[in-house]
């Protein structure tokens, strides 16, 4: 998948999920703090960024994770989750989105 599309529809999500009160703020910084996100995946093995660059001297970025890391990031969700209280509904829109 591209980075950037990712960070895309994740940035939608999170917009989604301000929108119904479901997480208290948004930061202007969002975009950023998804790219250091991906970029501590990738540093946890999570997933493997690969950059491809092309004539106008850019790069994209393309993510990829295994199957095999489905309990890893499921035990980081685990750890993660926690420490935002949703209720019960808030906790039903976020899985909605994801």
């Amino acid at each position: 998948m591209k980075q950037k599309l990712l960070i895309k529809e994740l940035h939608a999500a999170l917009k989604h999920l301000y929108t119904e009160q479901v997480i208290p703020h948004l930061h202007s910084c969002i975009d950023e703090i998804l790219t250091t996100s991906i970029l501590r995946f990738e540093q946890m093995q999570i997933v493997e960024v690969t950059s491809y660059g092309n004539k106008t001297g850019s790069n994209t970025n393309f993510l990829l994770s295994g199957k095999e890391m489905r309990p890893k990031l499921l035990e980081t969700l685990d750890f993660f989750i926690p420490l935002r209280k949703f209720n019960e509904k808030q906790s039903r829109m976020v899985d909605d989105e994801i």
